[in-house]
């Protein structure tokens, strides 16, 4: 309970910078919103009602479609496409792109969006190689061994998921963004087609087909500094999965469904700013605090204990332990439970916070109504067959670089 509490005013409190809230989707609008009727209007009605500032949109050929999507969402919202390659990935913005910076692979499209109040991030949006699906392999009783669940991730006779993402790697302008990401926060999200080896562990093995997979897409972007919004927000696996895959897809329709379609987490909203040391510049004031809230209750320790009203009991701890976090002072003593319990909240806090940007908040999103899986899902309101993923961050004001 008291982890709880301590949390909240640590992360919101520790610093003095100006901040600003910044919300990310990415959604796979399912071949343009075509398999549901009047699709498009679907589409925007979704991002309208998620409101977000930045939405990386897969599956998105958008042509024609593109100006009609603008005008559903009107004004300021613009969109970055690319119409003279195959690329069926688009970033839509209510901010400003900065069109000499625009650039692209063969499964990813980026640039640097101008927020504004002297605010940038850079953005990329990727929709990865479909084929040789893992969980497929994986929940495949012939399948003996991790090898052969990963030969689709990387293979020889065209460029499968991890080519795909080590060719956004290698782009100049991934590179020159990467290492500018202590002065601009950068984005990476889309469709990966790929599970995250953060899911694939020893804890959920009964969830897929009791493998434990480190799956090498998710492993190269962590590797990359970059971490995964949600599972930051959300790091019990087991409680909450988050799966992205499939709002409709439950059974397989090749074998008139009845075969289940394997459900998992794969579409992310990674994120890298500026790394913080824990030794050199949290830990002084985490443990400045931590005096000071353990003074605090002390004083009031005996009123506690006195107290029967668990609400009354609350407030007496609201109104003294968590102001003295906030402005700290005196000195405290943990129990080992209480140690404990700051140990996870330093941890968590060395985990979440980068500096110029912290994800505050992360959800899957399939609209307020039922969704009716296919070959019924026709008439359905929401557009997709993933489910989107919205994080929220905070961000510093950050110089333009």
């Amino acid at each position: 309970m008291r982890a709880a509490l301590l949390f909240v005013p640590i992360l919101t409190l520790l610093g003095d910078c100006a901040s600003r809230r910044l919300r990310v989707m990415t959604f796979n609008i399912w071949q343009t919103g075509m398999r549901v009727s009047n699709g498009l209007q679907k589409v925007a009605k979704h991002i309208a009602f998620v409101d977000p500032d930045i939405v990386a949109l897969q599956e998105a050929k958008l042509g024609d479609s593109a100006p009609a999507l603008l005008s559903l969402l009107g004004h300021p919202w613009t969109v970055l496409t690319d119409e003279e390659s195959r690329l069926d990935v688009a970033i839509l913005t209510k901010h400003t792109v900065m069109r000499s910076t625009v650039t692209k692979t063969s499964h990813a499209i980026g640039g640097r969006i101008d927020l504004g109040f002297g605010d940038a991030v850079s953005m990329w949006n990727v929709h990865l190689d479909h084929k040789a699906y893992g969980p497929h392999a994986a929940n495949n009783k012939m399948v003996a061994s991790v090898d052969q669940i990963l030969a689709g991730e990387k293979l020889n006779n065209r460029a499968g998921r991890v080519q795909n993402i080590m060719e956004i790697f290698d782009d100049p302008q991934m590179k020159h963004w990467l290492n500018k990401s202590d002065n601009v926060p950068l984005i990476l999200a889309g469709d990966f087609n790929t599970p995250s080896h953060l899911d694939w562990t020893e804890e959920t093995i009964g969830r897929h087909g009791n493998w434990v997979v480190q799956w090498p897409v998710t492993k190269i972007v962590e590797a990359m500094g970059f971490i995964d919004s949600f599972r930051v927000v959300h790091p019990n696996v087991s409680e909450v999965p988050g799966y992205t895959w499939s709002t409709v897809y439950k059974f397989l329709p090749e074998w008139d469904f009845k075969i289940p379609e394997p459900q998992d987490r794969i579409d992310f909203i990674f994120y890298k700013g500026r790394e913080i040391n824990m030794m050199n510049d949290l830990a002084p004031e985490l443990s400045r605090r931590k005096r000071a809230a353990w003074g605090a209750f002390k004083s009031i320790e005996d009123v506690v204990k006195r107290t029967k009203n668990t609400l009354l009991r609350a407030h007496i701890f609201d109104l003294t332990v968590l102001l003295a976090l906030c402005y700290a002072s005196e000195t405290w003593s943990l129990r080992k439970q209480d140690e404990r319990s700051l140990s996870v909240i330093e941890r968590a806090v060395e985990r979440t916070m980068i500096g110029n940007m912290i994800a505050v908040d992360s959800f899957i999103y399939a609209g307020p109504e039922a969704i009716k899986p296919i070959p019924y899902h026709r008439e359905n309101d929401y557009p997709s067959d993933h489910f989107a993923v919205v994080t929220e961050f905070e961000m510093e004001e950050s110089e333009k670089q």
